[in-house]
Parts: C-alpha cells; sequence; structure tokens
C-alpha cells in the first residue's frame, strides 16, 4: 500500500452557534471559507492538559509555549481541502476532519491535516 490506512473515524453531532437566518455580508464564516484557507491549528505532538489548560490570562492554549510554535513544524495548519470546500451562504451537511499521523512505536506526531466540507 501507500502507507496510509483509511478507516471511518467517529461521527460526531454538532449545532452551529452562528446566526443561520441573517448572514450579514460582513462576516466569512468558516464553513464558507476559500480552498486552502487555515481555519486552525493542531499541534504536532500531545500536549497534557494542565500545560495546555494555562492560568489566568492565558488560559486553554493561549499560553506563552504555544506562541513560541508558530512558524514551526510543531504546529500544524489545518486548511480548508482544495476540492471540497464551502459556498457562500451555504451550510455543509457534512464535515470531514481528516489527521495524518506517523507512527514510531507507542508515540505518535501528526504530520498533516485537512478539512472538507
Amino acid at each position: 500500500g501507500n502507507g496510509w490506512r483509511e478507516w471511518m473515524g467517529i461521527s460526531v453531532t454538532c449545532r452551529f452557534e452562528e446566526e443561520l437566518v441573517d448572514q450579514s455580508a460582513k462576516y466569512v464564516y468558516w464553513y464558507e471559507a476559500a480552498p486552502e484557507t487555515t481555519l486552525f491549528y493542531l499541534t504536532a505532538e500531545p500536549w497534557d492538559r494542565a500545560t495546555f489548560a494555562g492560568s489566568g490570562e492565558n488560559e486553554w492554549g493561549r499560553d506563552r509555549q504555544f506562541g513560541e510554535l508558530e512558524g514551526t513544524k510543531d504546529l500544524i495548519s489545518v486548511n480548508v481541502d482544495s476540492t471540497f470546500y464551502g459556498q457562500r451562504g451555504v451550510l455543509p451537511g457534512r464535515v470531514v476532519l481528516s489527521i495524518f499521523y506517523f507512527q514510531q512505536e507507542k508515540s505518535k506526531r501528526i504530520v498533516a491535516s485537512q478539512i472538507q466540507f
């Protein structure tokens, strides 16, 4: 094979929190983003909860340690797929988040990711 194993992941039900009736032209919602747009980032290596949680003003992933990852291979961008992407004013019926990783013994390192809708 090509080294990639395809399998059905988990199914998650979600709720849109954006205003769905009056979609003002001043905002582009995540599901309307252009192909190759970065929506968010994942860390390549796992972080324990205590480190990620932070403290004080730097709570939940806003710690200086995460800022130091910017521009390094330790921060993996999650980009909108170049083939399967949304359209302005159209809600996706299905969202697929793919996370590709490399495994050595028991540890895993995320090497790429994409999102399709």
